[in-house]
């Protein structure tokens, strides 16, 4: 199992603690190896088990919300890079 302090972050930009990014990639690294949602506890099938090999957290920022200034929100970008060589299943 990788280890939070084992996982390289600086790849990721973002004002966000390094803790809050190491946990980010933390749980990228699960979901690669497990391949199941959190929300069904069922494997991720075609197109969503591609998708979680093929994300990459690319930002993690802590910013003032925009409608509430005095109120802190998080953002967290991921990039996919989809073209000839990504073999996304197709939908059946």
């Amino acid at each position: 199992m990788t280890q939070a302090n084992d996982l390289d972050i600086s790849q990721v930009e973002g004002n966000a603690s390094p803790e809050v990014k190491r946990t980010l990639l933390s749980r990228m690294a699960y979901l690669r190896r497990v391949q199941v949602s959190r929300l069904t506890g069922q494997p991720f099938r075609d197109i969503e088990g591609q998708l979680v090999l093929e994300l990459r957290v690319t930002e993690a920022s802590i910013l003032p919300k925009a409608e509430e200034p005095d109120k802190l929100e998080g953002r967290v970008v991921f990039e996919v890079i989809a073209d000839e060589s990504t073999h996304f299943p197709s939908e059946s």
